[in-house]
């Protein structure tokens, strides 16, 4: 019976770090929280550049911050790091396996694509 016990609680912890994942790519994506993110950042920076869209947004990151800016606006190259970090957390959170960082890192991209991808076309 104790190993069902941790079976299920990886399960868990695979499932709790999915839906946060998605939920981030999901709103990342499709809303203008990266905007207000960049906006926020402006204004620590003291700089005087506006941007309105998403749009915006990706033309600024890609012309000024390389690849950091390619991989935040990149969805699935995004999904691998907020599912190592949200699967991390659940791990410590309720103390599972920590392979399931790393499965979550090759697998959750995968999932998360083919759950937004009819959004992002």
């Amino acid at each position: 019976m104790e190993i069902m016990n941790e079976i299920e609680k990886n399960l868990l912890i695979y499932i709790i770090g999915f839906l946060c994942s998605l939920n981030w790519i999901f709103t990342w994506q499709l809303t203008t929280l990266k905007v207000h993110f960049l906006e926020v950042y402006f204004f620590i920076r003291r700089i005087k550049k506006k941007i309105f869209t998403p749009t915006d947004f990706e033309e600024y990151t890609y012309e000024n911050w390389g690849l950091l800016g390619e991989l935040l606006n990149c969805p699935i190259c995004l999904s691998h790091w907020t599912g190592a970090v949200f699967s991390s957390i659940a791990c410590y959170v309720l103390g599972g396996n920590w392979f399931i960082v790393l499965l979550s890192f090759f697998t959750y991209p995968i999932w998360i694509y083919f759950v937004i991808r009819k959004y992002l076309e």
